[in-house]
This record gives C-alpha cells, sequence and structure tokens, in this order.
C-alpha cells in the first residue's frame, strides 16, 4: 500500500477521491436548500447569504492558500481541509439560526479552499509532462464525480430522509479521506526537485525555471484569466446552487423525483467535459482558443435566454441546463490544463489557487444578487428572466476578455516569448 502511494497513479488516485470527498462536502447544501428553507422560515435572501458566506471564504482563502501550498507538504494542507470541512458540516446541521448557518458554512468554504492548489502541486510534482492533460481530464471528472454523488445523494435524502443527513454522512467519509491524506499523500517525490523521479521510476517534469512573480503574473496574462473566472463563477455555480430551489419552485417536476434530474446534471457535464477534451485532442487546438469557444457559446445561449417569452418556462429550464454544460466544460480548462501549462515555473499551486479564487469570487456575488431576484421577483417566470439577465452580463464580459486572452497569448507565441516555454 504504502508502495501505492509513493507512485503517480497512487497520488492520482487519492488527489482524485479527496476532491470528491471536498465536493461531497461544498455541494451537498445545495439539494437541501428548499427543505432549510421549508423547515426554518429563511427567505431567499438568507439562503444566498449562507452560500454566499462559503464562497467569501473560499475565494479569501485561495488566494493565500494557494501561496501557502507552495510551502507547505500537501498532505498537511488536505488533510487539514477535509477534516476541518467534516467538522463544519456536522456542527452546520445542528444550528438553526441562519446567522450561525451562515458563519459555519463560511468556515467551511475556507477549510475548502486549503484543496485545489496543494492537489494540483503534488499532481505536477509527480507527472510527466506528457501526461499533465491525462491527470488534468481525470481531475476535472473528480469534480463530475463528487458533483453527481452530492446532487443525487443530497437530493434523495432530503426528500426522503431529512437533510440534516445530508451533512452529517458526507463528513463522516471526508474526515476518513482526511485522515487517510494525513498519513499517505507523498506531494513532492525524492528527487523531483533534480529532474528525476526515483519512486516514481520515471523523468520528472523539466527542469524548473526560476521567474519572479510579478513577471511570470504579465507574461501569462493572468489577470485576463482571472476576469474570466469571475464570470465563469457568476455563471456555473449561481446554475448550480439555485436550479434545485428553481426546479421545485416552478413545478415542472415533482419535489419528491427532483434528485433524478439533479443526478442527471452531472451526466450532462461529464459528457460535455469528454467532448470537450476530444476535440481538444482531435485538433490541437491551445487553451486560450477552447476556453473562448466556449465562452462565445455561452453567451449566445445566455442572449438566446434573455429573449424568451416570461411563459417559456420549459425553455428557461433548459437553457439554462445548456449553459451550465458549456461551463462545465469550460471549468476544467480553467482550473487544471491552464495551471498546469505552467508546471516548470513552480506557480501552478499560485495560478490553480488565482483561479479558483476568483471563480468563488463570481460563486459569492452571484449568491447576492440571485437571492435578492428571488426576493423581488412577483413570479419564477419573472426571477428567471432576471437571473438570465445578470447571466447575460457576465457572459459578455467573459467572453470579450477571453477574447482577448487568446490574441495576447498567441502574440507571445509567436514572438517566443521567455522561448514559449510555458506553452510547450
Amino acid at each position: 500500500m504504502k508502495r501505492f502511494f509513493n507512485s503517480y497513479k497512487g497520488v492520482l488516485t487519492l488527489c482524485f477521491v479527496a476532491y470528491c470527498a471536498a465536493y461531497l462536502c461544498r455541494l451537498n447544501i445545495n439539494p437541501a436548500l428548499p427543505s432549510i428553507q421549508r423547515d426554518l422560515g429563511l427567505t431567499d435572501s438568507q439562503l444566498g447569504a449562507i452560500t454566499s458566506a462559503f464562497f467569501w471564504l473560499y475565494a479569501g482563502g485561495q488566494l493565500f492558500n494557494g501561496w501557502l501550498g507552495c510551502r507547505i507538504p500537501a498532505r498537511f494542507m488536505v488533510g487539514t481541509g477535509l477534516l476541518g470541512s467534516a467538522a463544519c458540516n456536522v456542527v452546520f446541521q445542528l444550528v438553526g439560526d441562519p446567522v450561525a448557518m451562515m458563519a459555519v458554512w463560511g468556515v467551511n468554504g475556507l477549510f475548502q479552499s486549503m484543496l485545489w492548489g496543494p492537489l494540483m502541486k503534488s499532481i505536477a510534482n509527480w507527472c510527466e509532462p506528457r501526461n499533465l492533460p491525462s491527470a488534468s481530464f481525470a481531475m476535472s471528472i473528480s469534480c463530475i464525480v463528487g458533483n453527481a454523488l452530492a446532487n443525487g445523494f443530497s437530493g434523495f435524502m432530503a426528500v426522503r430522509v431529512s437533510w440534516q443527513v445530508c451533512f452529517l454522512i458526507p463528513a463522516v467519509f471526508a474526515a476518513l479521506i482526511g485522515l487517510l491524506a494525513l498519513l499517505a499523500l507523498n506531494g513532492e517525490p525524492h528527487g523531483a526537485l533534480l529532474g528525476h523521479d526515483e519512486l516514481a521510476g520515471h523523468p520528472a517534469p523539466s527542469a524548473k525555471i526560476e521567474m519572479p512573480l510579478f513577471r511570470f503574473i504579465l507574461m501569462s496574462c493572468l489577470p485576463l484569466m482571472l476576469i474570466v473566472a469571475i464570470s465563469n463563477g457568476c455563471i456555473k455555480d449561481g446554475f448550480s446552487v439555485w436550479f434545485p430551489k428553481i426546479l421545485q419552485d416552478s413545478g415542472l417536476i415533482v419535489p419528491e423525483n427532483s434528485w433524478l434530474l439533479l443526478l442527471a446534471l452531472p451526466v450532462m457535464n461529464f459528457m460535455a467535459v469528454c467532448v470537450m477534451n476530444f476535440v481538444r485532442r482531435k485538433f490541437s487546438i491551445p487553451c486560450e482558443r477552447l476556453l473562448t469557444g466556449l465562452l462565445l457559446l455561452t453567451a449566445a445561449t445566455a442572449l438566446t435566454l434573455y429573449l424568451l417569452p416570461l411563459n417559456a418556462t420549459g425553455g428557461f429550464l433548459a437553457l439554462m441546463i445548456l449553459a451550465s454544460v458549456l461551463m462545465a466544460a469550460a471549468n476544467p480548462v480553467l482550473t487544471s490544463f491552464i495551471p498546469f501549462l505552467y508546471a516548470r515555473y513552480r506557480y501552478v499551486s499560485v495560478v490553480a489557487g488565482s483561479i479558483d479564487f476568483s471563480i468563488y469570487l463570481g460563486s459569492a456575488i452571484s449568491g447576492y444578487i440571485i437571492g435578492g431576484i428571488g426576493d423581488r421577483a412577483a413570479t419564477i417566470e419573472h426571477a428567471v428572466h432576471g437571473i438570465s439577465v445578470f447571466w447575460l452580463i457576465a457572459a459578455l464580459i467573459s467572453s470579450a476578455t477571453g477574447i482577448a486572452l487568446s490574441i495576447l497569448l498567441e502574440r507571445r507565441k509567436k514572438n517566443h516569448i521567455d522561448d514559449g516555454r510555458a506553452f510547450e
């Protein structure tokens, strides 16, 4: 067992399972929101404040933990993050005051922000450059698997048992994986910094390139990536948080069966990610161009959503699902493929943490705005129409920024800035 965890496959497997556990303790709240609102009498704005508290502290924690992840062993970061998140889930289902729930769920976000950057750094340290795209794809699938487990399990338990169970059982699973990570996750193989990984038995990534952080930020066009990530969070997580409630309020599906559709959504997302990865490999499309194409399709979907008549509730829901699928395909490009491009610069954790920070900053903004729209709208149709306006603005901003990002990165490659080594 020890030998397995001291190998690339072992590290990737543990990272995969760890992030599935993280999603179980993060997205389990979404299907439970209607039951929590009904049992505790909370308003949409209060629900929005609770979910946004997670996103704000998660986003803020990513900035610090992305930097910290480059300096502290990954097993301490990942183990502590999962154990802390498990504890928050246990406490959350015990409290009934909205302010206390907001505080506990916010702390959960802080613990969860300790995970992504160190996980990405661990994989980059063990993985050969030619295997990084496959590792990126695997970690993007971990998000979808965790999403499916969280939505399917919590959606079923919330309507069949109680919403409290949605938090207790994921907490137990996350705590067990957290203990395993503390004991077994080896994020820095012996010899990796010297250019050869003796434990894994294969050459480590090419020699690291030293570059000051500020110069790296300019070279990589990181600020533009962060703007795209904020818009991505506004749409992707705005959908994932509020779709279960919109689905039930619209009356298009019986609440007892809503968990089946919520379980089907990650399957659609998985198919979208597989298609995206196939297109990327088949046509050798650079990450920035692929990302821009997905953003333009999302903008077109948001525009169509905005133009629909108010009584076209079914059309609204179908287009919302399409926007979610497109953002699901764009998410691994942002959170995995792009950070791994810079493995040689030792900034994988920083880039991954900064992008994750920006995504959840957008998610936090989305929670307040969509919650306010829901409280002020006269009908569910007016609420969805208001949400479509918000998403259209976010999609247009991300599309314009994505085009600028593609142009700048293409010019840098043509001019051989830094010998093009970031883009190999």
